[in-house]
């Protein structure tokens, strides 16, 4: 039986989600701090993989508008880890919430900025972007090391239907970067 259907393209959300870890890659190769960023990694963070962000899409609702097509807002996570060894102060976690509240504060005014409120898609592609909330969770203590770790929401809401498009300045900027597939998940790096 052949299908009815054609071949689905990748989805909007699948695009929106890689867009964020492309910004954000992009972005924080010019801060004082520079994790590493995955997308939709499985694999357990440990010591040696600090500071990361991975993003992960965690939902989407619609509002069905009519046939032809629908309000979608998709909630993504941007889970944000940090670390920090004791010294004779033993105040590792104080360094270590230190640095997530750094990576965390970077992450969001990237998101927030005006430049970015298309994710660099073509107008009229996505009709809002919000940086929702933050959360932290408590600090995990292993030896002489803490490891903590936060959580921004981000919502995007596009029309479903409008085949999102990059600008010209997303093709410049994003065509030095390649989304890798490594033996702990999907990771950004510079070509």
């Amino acid at each position: 039986m052949s299908s009815l259907l054609p071949i689905i393209p990748t989805q909007e959300f699948e695009k929106i989600r890689d867009r964020i870890g492309e910004i954000l890659f992009n972005e924080f190769a010019d801060q004082e701090i520079t994790p590493s960023i995955f997308v939709e990694r499985t694999y357990p963070f440990d010591k040696n993989d600090l500071p990361s962000i991975n993003i992960t899409l965690t939902s989407g609702s619609q509002d069905q508008k009519d046939f032809g097509g629908t309000d979608e807002t998709y909630r993504f996570n941007i889970d944000i880890y940090a670390k920090a060894k004791s010294d004779n102060a033993n105040n590792s976690s104080i360094k270590s919430a230190s640095e997530l509240h750094k990576i965390i504060g970077v992450a969001r005014q990237i998101l927030r900025n005006p430049i970015y409120r298309t994710l660099l898609f073509a107008k009229p592609s996505l009709t809002r972007t919000t940086v929702v909330s933050f959360q932290i969770a408590e600090p995990d203590k292993k030896d002489a090391i803490t490891m903590t770790m936060g959580r921004l929401l981000f919502d995007v809401s596009v029309v479903q239907g409008n085949q999102l498009k990059d600008s010209d300045t997303a093709l410049e900027v994003f065509s030095k970067v390649t989304l890798e597939e490594t033996d702990k998940g999907f990771q950004y790096f510079s070509r």
